[in-house]
């Protein structure tokens, strides 16, 4: 089975929140790993308005914004996940993924790659695997690195 590796060089503006605060200042010492800074250079053609990281964040060399820009290795389709599941327990197994990745009509769109899977829920039905006795590797189809935009929770007046 070939594994199609992606590195992220672009960030999709369709994954990353609408409130996130994007960053322009050149002169940051930490920008060229900072996840804002990034997306402020890729907001596409035509935007004209963003939350924005103010200048005042940078203070000592040091910026009280700043997010570092980290991938997460994740998953995608699972067309042959049930290859070597025994018949007996295939249904029992089928539906126990099902119920973890919230249904039958989520399930489907996982299994053929429309959703990511992330490695918490890789790691969990490997799990589900081994309580059915499957100690083989559990066969996803792809993977691709994928940045991540961490919760970051406001604080009234002083969001950063």
């Amino acid at each position: 089975m070939d594994l199609k590796i992606t590195i992220m060089t672009t960030i999709d503006m369709k994954k990353m929140p609408s409130t996130w605060a994007v960053c322009f200042n050149e002169a940051c010492p930490m920008r060229e790993t900072c996840l804002r800074f990034m997306a402020g250079q890729q907001l596409p053609e035509g935007v004209t308005a963003w939350p924005t990281v103010v200048p005042t964040a940078l203070s000592d060399g040091r910026c009280r914004a700043f997010c570092e820009a980290k991938t997460e290795r994740m998953a995608y389709g699972f067309r042959h996940l049930y290859d070597h599941v025994e018949q007996q327990v295939y249904r029992s197994l089928k539906t126990s993924v099902k119920q973890y990745l919230g249904g039958h009509s989520s399930y489907y769109r996982y299994h053929r790659g429309e959703k990511l899977l992330s490695p918490e829920q890789q790691q969990h039905i490997v799990e589900l695997f081994r309580q059915y006795g499957y100690k083989g590797e559990v066969v996803f189809e792809a993977f691709c690195d994928e940045l991540q935009f961490p919760f970051m929770q406001q604080k009234v007046g002083a969001p950063y």
